[in-house]
């Protein structure tokens, strides 16, 4: 999936490595599944808490709960991203 995006931007992919996905385990399939769904949660709750952060008109308490959120979805998704990350920089080296 990733390489089709890559290759759809003309960049040379022969460096970077080719993920089989029809050998995976079960479980680096489920864990996967679980930090897209945790990625794709953290930006809705960002796209969702800026609405709200655009439409609290100077409130306070608004401003900093919508501030809160977009830094905890934020932080949500650096998390995602570094374990789906670290999952495959293990299991890569482990198989």
């Amino acid at each position: 999936m990733l390489s089709r995006f890559i290759s759809l931007l003309a960049v040379d992919t022969s460096p970077l490595p080719n993920i089989d996905t029809s050998t995976r385990d079960p479980l680096q399939t489920i864990l996967y599944f679980v930090f897209v769904v945790m990625g794709g949660v953290s930006l809705i709750v960002i796209m969702i808490s800026g609405i709200k952060f655009m439409t609290a008109q100077g409130e306070p308490q608004a401003l900093a709960k919508a501030r809160l959120a977009i830094i905890y979805a934020a932080i949500g998704l650096a998390v995602a991203i570094s374990a789906s990350t670290i999952l495959n920089f293990v299991v890569g080296r482990i198989g």
